[in-house]
């Protein structure tokens, strides 16, 4: 770092030039990097490793003031990778910065390699109060599939700063045992603007809880998610874009969306793909009036419902069953596979009688 500012003539710093009470006289003459302003200092902070990012700390008063003034950025993956046989080191790292950083907290990124579930949720639970008291915006819970926890405790929903949240390989509060959100539709997560779940369990009704406590949250990921929850129920009135990435569940239902523009289906012809009768995954619209963009439907794994009526090969569309505000559709079709799937194509399109932009994907 020293030699990439030595690049800079001491001229050029001069105007910016802070003095520092801790450096001497004569080691400011070749310190150009102190000579900085604050503002870009914060910059460079912001951008190391936790781990050298506390050390800086140690510098001089000056240094100290900027990391914990600075919003922190943590990611463990830096300390795991430096520390992989030492499991309790890199947690204790973890726990003393979150003490340590005055907050707020911008980015954190944490995976659970725990070993002893029951002595290590305290940790977790302990984390999660850190986080909410430092005023957390963007997190990511990834659990790792050989450790010991696989719960999200509940005070998760008290991180009412968040903005972003992206759960990896975690059950959500499952009922019976006191961590289940069944106690009302308070608002959780006021500040929450996307939520990304992935390989992660959550009840239909928990599901919604959050959907509708969530005020201001425009995006909604399911990543890998198979069969639960079983149905996806969308009322939210700040909703813009729903995504399932080889996700499928029985039934995704726009039931009152306003503002929702985009419905991104990315699906593979997984065995979890079909319901407990043999149907596919049913996509039933009721209120969508803003929506624009739709797709990969794929007529072998989706069965399309506009309010009432479910859009069948050799059955005429009704006047009613129609999306007249889509402008982009995409369709995933094997042709000669499934002559039934050839014609469903067609079915589709009259629903959507004013395309702008067709996307067909064809599969061999």
């Amino acid at each position: 770092m020293r030699r990439f500012f030595s690049c800079f003539s001491s001229r050029s710093c001069a105007a910016t030039t802070v003095s520092d009470p801790d450096i001497t006289d004569g080691d400011e003459e070749d310190d150009i990097i102190s000579r900085l302003p604050d503002d870009v200092l914060s910059s460079i902070v912001s951008l190391l490793p936790i781990k050298e990012a506390a050390r800086t700390a140690a510098l001089s008063s000056r240094w100290r003031r900027l990391w914990a003034s600075n919003p922190l950025v943590l990611d463990d993956i830096d300390l795991i990778l430096s520390n992989p046989r030492h499991v309790s080191a890199v947690t204790n790292t973890v726990t003393s910065t979150f003490i340590a950083h005055p907050g707020p907290f911008r980015s954190v990124s944490l995976r659970t390699y725990f070993s002893d579930a029951d002595k290590d949720k305290y940790v977790l639970r302990h984390w999660i109060r850190l986080l909410a008291a430092k005023r957390v915006q963007d997190l990511a819970l990834s659990n790792i599939p050989w450790a010991g926890l696989d719960v999200l405790p509940p005070s998760l929903l008290r991180c009412r700063s968040l903005q972003r949240l992206r759960i990896s390989d975690w059950r959500f509060f499952p009922g019976g045992d006191g961590d289940s959100m069944s106690g009302g539709a308070a608002v959780l997560l006021p500040r929450l603007r996307e939520l990304v779940l992935s390989r992660s369990v959550i009840q239909e009704g928990d599901l919604e809880r959050v959907v509708a406590g969530s005020p201001r949250l425009r995006t909604l990921v399911l990543v890998m998610n198979c069969g639960v929850p079983e149905r996806v129920r969308l009322r939210s009135g700040s909703l813009w874009c729903i995504v399932f990435w080889q996700s499928v569940v029985e039934e995704l239902a726009v039931v009152s969306a306003p503002l929702l523009e985009r419905i991104i289906l990315q699906t593979s012809a997984l065995p979890c793909g079909i319901g407990r009768d043999g149907s596919r995954m049913r996509i039933k619209i009721t209120a969508a009036s803003a929506l624009r963009a739709l797709g990969y439907l794929n007529p072998n794994h989706h069965q399309l419902q506009i309010g009432d009526t479910v859009i069948k090969v050799g059955k005429k569309v009704v006047p009613d069953a129609v999306v007249p505000s889509v402008k982009v559709l995409a369709l995933s079709v094997q042709f000669g596979v499934r002559s039934e799937a050839s014609r469903a194509v067609f079915r589709f399109l009259e629903c959507f009688p004013n395309i702008e932009t067709l996307h067909v994907l064809v599969i061999e």
